[in-house]
């Protein structure tokens, strides 16, 4: 049997609304008992909670037929919400780097770099020195790997580049959206029921959990009704 949320409305069915009805109020998990978290503890009953299809989505079962996630897409809206948290309320924890880490970059992309410097290190990000020639890192945000620095970085001074935000909300926004998509995991990630069942809690705690960041649906279900219709 699947359990999930014990007796809570926590999704959203985007086929079904109700008029009256939050989209995220629409999904309700199946369950026995309540508990108040998004799945049991017991191993017996968390055996069946979720699983993965095709390295790609989450799947679970709810009331009233299944929910599936896109995996890449739910890690994209937890870490922008939490990357913009970190920007404009609460600066994240570091970690520290054992060696420095040095990144050659342009005159022109440092000099973005620098601008947006404030805003990287509220994510975590900590700044050694920086010259004309190169960037020096000695701490980065806790969630991001040292071979991801480098990477992560050059991404988001392409997209300032390109989209060129004005001060404020909408840099922050930019930063927020560049770094959490070029961190969230990617479709071919296998997650085990552990990372899988983390991931689905801390999707359903964010503010717009339905879309992603760029206003793409992030899950959907599939009402049981139109699984029957598929074996009429």
């Amino acid at each position: 049997m699947y359990v999930g949320l014990k007796g809570t409305q926590i999704a959203t069915n985007p086929a079904t609304p109700n008029n009256n009805t939050p989209a995220t109020e629409a999904i309700e998990f199946e369950s026995d008992e309540i508990t108040g978290s998004l799945f049991p503890t017991s191993d017996h009953d968390s055996e069946f909670t979720t699983f993965q299809l095709q390295q790609k989505y989450i799947v679970s079962a709810i009331k009233n037929g299944m929910l599936v996630i896109h995996q890449h897409l739910a890690h994209y809206r937890v870490l922008y919400e939490e990357l913009l948290k970190n920007i404009t309320v609460q600066e994240a924890v570091s970690q520290q780097l054992l060696f420095p880490l040095q990144l050659q970059f342009s005159k022109p992309d440092l000099e973005i770099l620098h601008k947006i410097q404030e805003q990287l290190e509220h994510t975590g990000f900590a700044f050694a020195e920086t010259t004309s020639e190169h960037l020096e890192i000695k701490g980065i945000p806790v969630a991001v790997t040292e071979s991801q620095t480098e990477t992560i970085l050059e991404q988001l001074v392409s997209d300032i580049r390109e989209e060129v935000p004005d001060a404020g909300f909408s840099q922050n926004d930019l930063l927020a959206k560049s770094m959490a998509k070029s961190m969230a995991i990617k479709t071919g990630t296998a997650l085990n029921k552990e990372a899988q069942e983390h991931l689905v809690h801390r999707l359903f705690a964010c503010k717009e959990p339905s879309v992603s960041p760029d206003n793409k649906p992030v899950l959907v279900t599939i009402d049981t009704n139109e699984l029957d219709k598929k074996f009429n």
